[in-house]
Order: structure tokens, then C-alpha cells, then sequence
């Protein structure tokens, strides 16, 4: 948020907006070579000049910026964050809802958990052939046989072959066209 008081309503914490205002711009300067990203979610921006004053404030001090659309991706623990969003037919990145046919994840994501586990896909989700990445490297678990299995069941038949999948809202709330694969398919399949 860009106050103090959207703050309160989205975390329920009292925060000084003008203390992390500082700290980012603190750290802008003492960055050397760090990228510095900045952000906010499109529905912590309730004026209608807010997303300009986000621009304006943030602009200078980064080397990327953006405004995203947040959305409901799971309700962890029954906890919903839906009335801190915005009704919205967008994606992540501001296009169209979608279908999408093949979930990039697999061919694009991995995820290390905090305690060492290989996730491929970046959801959290144990297929089977996962390690600790202190027993057996990213890498040889990148181009596992069971990694390459379940892309090639992602191309082959798509997301509703799997009722996790099919259950998922990811890859419609997040895609970008640099991302979509279909029609690759073949290529794909002869890089693997």
C-alpha cells in the first residue's frame, strides 16, 4: 500500500508507510550491484492516482517496477484473501483470462523448500521422484526420467489428466504469451 492505513487494513498491523518508504530508498542507495524490484499488488491501490504515485515514488530508486493483479491462488488453511482483492477478469500481468492447454511449470519451475526438497513445478507438489538436494543435485533431478514422465504427460494430455492439476487455477491466473507452449509441442518433446 502507499499509507499507512491500507496497511492496517491488509496485514491488520499498524506500519509507517514513511519507514519503509526510507528503508527501500535506503537500500537504493547502498545496493551496489543488487537488482532492486519494486511492486505492489493493483489492489492495494485505492485512489484513482495511486498507481502514478506508486510510478513517481518508486520509479527512480529500481531497476524494475510493476503493478500486478493479485489473485486468489489457494486458500491455505481456510484462509481466504479474497476480500482484499479486486473483481477482476485479469491475469497477474494484466492480460485476459484464458485456458491454458499445457502448464508451463513443469518445463520452467523449479522449487527448492526450505528444508532442501526438489519441487518441480513450483507448487509445492511431490510427484514421486523428488530428493533433498543434498542427496542428489538440482540438476540430475531437472532431467530425472520421472521429471521428463511428467512433462511429456503435461503435453500429452494436458492438466485435466491429473485432478490436482485440473483443480489448479495457476496457470490461467498467471500466464504471459512469452510463457504459452502450445504449438511447441513437438519441439519440446525433441529438446527433452
Amino acid at each position: 500500500g502507499l499509507n499507512d492505513g491500507v496497511y492496517k487494513r491488509i496485514t491488520g498491523k499498524d506500519i509507517n508507510f514513511d519507514d519503509i518508504y526510507r528503508n527501500i530508498a535506503d537500500f537504493s542507495e547502498i545496493r551496489n550491484n543488487c537488482k532492486l524490484k519494486i511492486k505492489i499488488g493493483d489492489s492495494m491501490l485505492e485512489a484513482v492516482d495511486d498507481e502514478l504515485r506508486f510510478y513517481d515514488l518508486f520509479g527512480d530508486m529500481c531497476d524494475a517496477i510493476g503493478v500486478e493483479h493479485i489473485f486468489e491462488q489457494w486458500g491455505p488453511n481456510g484462509v481466504s484473501c479474497a476480500p482484499n482483492l479486486r473483481d477482476s477478469q485479469r491475469t497477474l500481468y494484466g492480460y485476459e483470462l484464458r485456458d491454458i492447454e499445457i502448464c508451463r511449470g513443469p518445463f520452467t519451475t523449479v522449487e527448492i523448500l526450505p528444508d532442501g526438497t526438489f519441487c518441480l513445478a513450483g507448487c509445492h507438489r511431490r510427484w514421486g521422484f523428488e530428493r533433498n538436494i543434498r542427496d542428489l543435485p538440482i540438476r540430475d533431478q531437472w532431467n530425472d526420467a520421472g521429471a521428463n514422465e511428467i512433462r511429456r504427460n503435461k503435453l500429452l494430455y494436458g492438466k485435466n489428466s491429473d485432478s490436482v492439476c485440473a483443480a489448479c487455477d495457476i496457470p490461467i491466473q498467471n500466464w504471459h504469451p512469452t510463457d504459452l507452449l502450445e504449438g511447441h509441442e513437438q519441439e519440446i518433446l525433441a529438446r527433452m
